[in-house]
C-alpha cells in the first residue's frame, strides 16, 4: 500500500511541475521595459545644447535599442545623446526602448522650450529735465515749510486773496 502512494505523490508532484513549466514558473514572468529620461535644464536660448539621461527600467530583458525625437524632426539612437535645439520653441521628447519582452514610450509634451538668440530682461535707470508755462487763481490760507532740490525754467502769471 505504501508503494502505491508513493507513486501516487510521484504522479502528482510530476503533472505539478510539468504545469509550472508549461505556464512559466512563478518568479520567471517575462515583464516589459518602462521607459524614462530627465535633462537638468530643460529651458535656453538658442543654441541650446541638453543632455539627455537614459531612466529606463529595463523589465526582465536588457534594453537593445533606444530611440529618441526631440520634437524638432531630429532623432537619435544613443542611450545618452546630446542635441543641440538651433531654433527658438517649445518642444515635445520621445523616447521608445525595445527588449526581447517589449516596447515602451515615455513622451514629455513642452518639455524643452528653447528662446531666440539674445532674448532677455534688463533694468535701467533715467534723469530727465523740464519746461513749463502755467495761469491760475486762487484763495486760501496757510502755512509751510519745505525743502527741496531741482531744475527748471517756468514762466507764470497768477492772482490771489489771503
Amino acid at each position: 500500500m505504501k508503494s502505491i502512494l508513493r507513486r501516487i505523490d510521484f504522479m502528482v508532484l510530476t503533472a505539478a511541475l510539468i504545469l509550472a513549466v508549461a505556464s512559466g514558473c512563478p518568479g520567471t514572468q517575462k515583464t516589459p521595459p518602462q521607459a524614462g529620461f530627465t535633462v537638468v535644464q530643460t529651458t535656453g536660448s538658442a543654441p541650446f545644447s541638453v543632455a539627455f539621461t537614459d531612466l529606463t527600467v529595463p523589465g526582465s530583458s536588457a534594453v537593445i535599442s533606444w530611440v529618441w525625437s526631440f520634437g524638432d524632426g531630429e532623432m537619435s539612437n544613443s542611450r545618452y545623446p546630446v542635441h543641440t535645439y538651433s531654433q527658438a520653441g517649445t518642444y515635445a521628447v520621445s523616447l521608445t526602448v525595445t527588449t526581447a519582452d517589449g516596447v515602451d514610450t515615455e513622451t514629455k509634451p513642452a518639455y524643452i522650450v528653447v528662446s531666440g538668440e539674445g532674448e532677455g530682461e534688463g533694468e535701467g535707470e533715467g534723469e530727465g529735465e523740464g519746461e513749463g508755462e502755467g495761469e491760475g487763481e486762487g484763495e486760501g490760507e496757510g502755512e509751510g515749510e519745505g525743502e527741496g532740490e531741482g531744475e527748471g525754467e517756468g514762466e507764470g502769471e497768477g492772482e490771489g486773496e489771503g
